[in-house]
């Protein structure tokens, strides 16, 4: 809550235009998690956004984003 308070502090004052929040778990299980029931899942809930795995130092970097990570024209990726 003092997060998003401290945003909207800083949007009102005009010091950004944008801010995006998010938030960060490390979860550990007892048996292996399959990253593609993960990504469906996320999807099934939030149908708008873009799923993505990717991996990363002894597991996988797994998430939802309304917003555009990446895109690509040609050879050109932003």
């Amino acid at each position: 809550m003092a997060a998003v308070a401290a945003a909207v502090d800083t949007l009102a004052d005009g010091r950004l235009r944008k801010v995006v929040l998010a938030r960060q778990l490390e979860l550990r299980f007892s048996a292996p998690v399959r990253p593609a029931g993960v990504l469906r899942r996320l999807h099934e809930r939030e149908p708008a956004c873009t799923a993505f795995s990717h991996p990363v130092d002894r597991g996988r970097f797994v998430g939802a984003s309304p917003e555009l990570l990446v895109s690509r024209r040609g050879r050109q990726v932003r």
